[in-house]
C-alpha cells in the first residue's frame, strides 16, 4: 500500500519518484561463511554462537529436487545419494562451500542477517525523502 500511495501521490503532484529493486540471482550461495559469521556478530550474537549457527549446514549434502531425485528417495532411500555421478539407482548431490543452504531452516535468518548490512548502509546515505499526503499531514514515505 505504501508503494501504491507514493506512486499515486507522485503522479497527482507531478513529483519525481525514484524506485528500485535488487534482483540478487546467486543470493544464498554467494555469501562467504566468514561474512555470515560477521553479520551475526554485528547483530550482537556471541562469536561462538554465530559460528554454530553458520556451521549448522556444514558437511550437509545438498540435493537438487529433481524428479529423478524424488524417485531415488522413494525407491532407494537416502543412502543412494552421494557425490558420485548419477546412475539409475543413485543420484549425485554436492556439499555447499559458500553461503547458506536454500530450503534449510536457518538459511532465511542467515540471509537476513547478512542482507541487513547493505540495507543499513543505504540508510546512512544522504537521501531526499518523498513526501506523501495523508488527510491532515505531509509525511516522509518510508523505505521498504
Amino acid at each position: 500500500m505504501q508503494v501504491i500511495n507514493a506512486q499515486e501521490e507522485a503522479e497527482e503532484s507531478g513529483t519525481e519518484l525514484h524506485e528500485f529493486s535488487w534482483d540478487i540471482k546467486p543470493a544464498f550461495d554467494s555469501v562467504p561463511k566468514a561474512v555470515l559469521v560477521m553479520s551475526w556478530e554485528r547483530l550482537g550474537v556471541p562469536s561462538e554462537v554465530a559460528n554454530d549457527i553458520v556451521d549448522l549446514d556444514s558437511n550437509c549434502l545438498t540435493i537438487p529436487l529433481t524428479p529423478h531425485a524424488q524417485h531415488i528417495r522413494q525407491t532407494e532411500g537416502m543412502s543412494a545419494f552421494n557425490t558420485n555421478q548419477s546412475a539409475s539407482n543413485s543420484d549425485q548431490v554436492f556439499l555447499g562451500v559458500t553461503g547458506t543452504s536454500q530450503g534449510d531452516t536457518p538459511s532465511p535468518s542467515n540471509w537476513t542477517a547478512t542482507y541487513d548490512i547493505p540495507l543499513r548502509a543505504l540508510e546512512q546515505a544522504q537521501s531526499f525523502p518523498f513526501l506523501g499526503r495523508t488527510d491532515i499531514d505531509i509525511e516522509d514515505s518510508q523505505d521498504m
